[in-house]
């Protein structure tokens, strides 16, 4: 039976969980029995558990088996056993394999092992009922969908020396309220902590370089953030739809921010861009209605397609000399906008990048400048700059 289900949810996995990295599970070759175990014999003698037939709700995995050390959980190995409450995993544990505790539905409490080196794609992936989790010192890596939709989960301790936290490894953590990043993380996969509705505050630490797609969207009670100085790069969409964020602090070693963001955080009010951003990408604060004031920093080049498109509450705007493109639609539907003084750098405007403005708007331009030209082409109000 154990088998068939195996089987089955190998089928499931490889059709639904390409988010969590899952290749198909091959089938175990050369297992031994050990009471309630099945298990497999690794080159240097140490155990791989592959399966479990009992039915505990509360499970002491022995550290060895018919005299082997257990190292590793295999792949699948306790998958759906629905009667667990909690397990306490040996000494001398080194990887829980994919999915190996996948669908553990009455799992609350997990007890892992320091030294432990790696948890593997979806290890707990559907675990509802599990509330909290220490992670031990030792472990490097989280890797894709580690804990995803873990409904239950409100705490999880995250240890010093972890590196990576790959993608989905949190998603629909909906009751998580709160995170500690550690010293030493470098990246946050994408849509690694996405749809964590209760997560309310998150602390970044120095030293992390990246943050993926999505990685913190829909997190819909998070209401400030603070990233850190030598931060390189956010990617597409990584705070997106986070209604209640209200506070930005953006790192000065930012170079660019990429598309969407803030895309529909409607409650951000103000924002301060760093010295040395070069770029915005296209829907970076769309629909963001609450931001009033913005700084565009020396150095920016471009301003994407609809990067502030429906920020309603914007009035006025300075483009620093630097800029050479604004993209289509940028500004467009900015319904407060009063004031925009362009610089004479600028080489590219696209289309409709103030349309739908009100007739109150007045552009401030150099005399014989890309910018003027633009004005007059489009029939919008200007003022000429002092030279």
């Amino acid at each position: 039976m154990k088998k068939l289900l195996q089987a089955v949810l190998c089928l499931l996995l490889s059709a639904v969980l390409p988010a969590c990295g899952l290749s198909s599970f091959a089938e175990d070759e050369g297992e031994l029995t050990c009471g309630d175990y099945a298990y497999q014999l690794l080159e240097d003698g140490s155990a791989r558990i592959t399966a479990y037939t009992g039915d505990a709700t509360e499970l002491a995995v022995p550290a060895e088996l018919d005299g082997h050390p257990v190292q590793e959980i295999g792949d699948l190995a306790f998958s759906y056993c629905c009667s667990l409450t909690t397990v306490t995993l040996p000494e001398r544990l080194q990887t829980i394999g994919d999915a190996a505790f996948f669908g553990c539905e009455s799992l609350t409490m997990v007890v892992l092992p320091e030294g432990l080196q790696s948890i593997g794609n979806c290890a707990f992936f559907w675990c509802n009922s599990l509330t909290s989790v220490t992670l031990p010192k030792g472990l490097q890596t989280i890797k894709s969908g580690a804990f995803y939709d873990c409904k239950s989960l409100t705490s999880v301790v995250l240890p010093e020396g972890l590196q990576t936290i790959e993608s989905t490894a949190f998603y629909f953590c909906e009751s998580l309220t709160s995170v500690v990043l550690p010293e030493g993380l470098q990246s946050i996969g994408n849509s690694t902590f996405s749809f964590c509705f209760s997560l309310a505050s998150i602390e970044f630490p120095k030293g992390l370089q990246t943050i993926g797609n999505g990685a913190f969207s829909n997190c819909y009670s998070l209401t400030s953030i603070e990233l850190p100085e030598g931060l390189q790069s956010i990617d597409d969409y990584a705070f997106a739809d986070c209604p209640l964020l209200t506070t930005v602090v953006l790192p000065e070693s930012l170079k660019s921010i990429g598309k969407g963001i803030f895309y529909l955080c409607q409650s951000l009010t103000s924002v301060t861009l760093p010295e040395g951003l070069e770029s915005i990408g296209e829907n970076a604060f769309y629909q963001c209605y609450s931001l009033a004031s913005v700084t565009l920093p020396e150095g920016l080049e471009s301003i994407g397609e609809n990067a502030f498109y429906q920020c309603y509450s914007l009035a006025s705007v300075t483009l620093p000399e630097s800029l050479k493109s604004i993209g289509k639609g940028a500004f467009s539907q900015c319904l407060s906008l009063t004031s925009v003084m362009l610089p004479e750098s600028l080489t590219s405007i696209g289309t409709d990048v103030f349309a739908d403005c009100y007739a109150s708007l007045v552009l401030t331009v150099p005399r014989d400048s890309y910018a003027c030209q633009y004005a007059i082409e489009n029939g919008i109000s200007y003022t000429l700059r002092d030279q």
